[in-house]
């Protein structure tokens, strides 16, 4: 039993040794990049969140994007599925 306990601490201390230096390496880059999160441009303050909170928190995006003709609905994904595209074409034409 007490081997047992020795190895368990001696286990759990190698642990401790191999994950704590990692801490001092990671710095908040999250809150640095300006393109990670929620955009505040995206929010119509002209509606009440009361009111109607879907058109609160995509009015603005909602404006700023409207729908292309030729797609019966648009979004985040089908904007990034469009650059994709674009990109993959044009390293594919080289």
């Amino acid at each position: 039993m007490n081997k047992l306990r020795f190895l368990l601490g001696l286990c759990t201390l190698f642990v401790l040794c191999a994950v704590l230096p990692l801490g001092s390496h990671l710095t908040p880059t999250i809150a640095a990049d300006p393109f990670w999160g929620f955009s505040l441009d995206n929010l119509d303050r002209t509606c009440n969140p009361c009111d109607n909170f879907y058109q609160f928190a995509m009015g603005g995006w909602i404006k700023n994007n409207p729908i292309p003709p030729e797609y019966p609905s648009w979004g985040t994904f089908a904007q990034l599925r469009d650059n994709n595209l674009s990109v993959l074409t044009v390293s594919t034409d080289r």
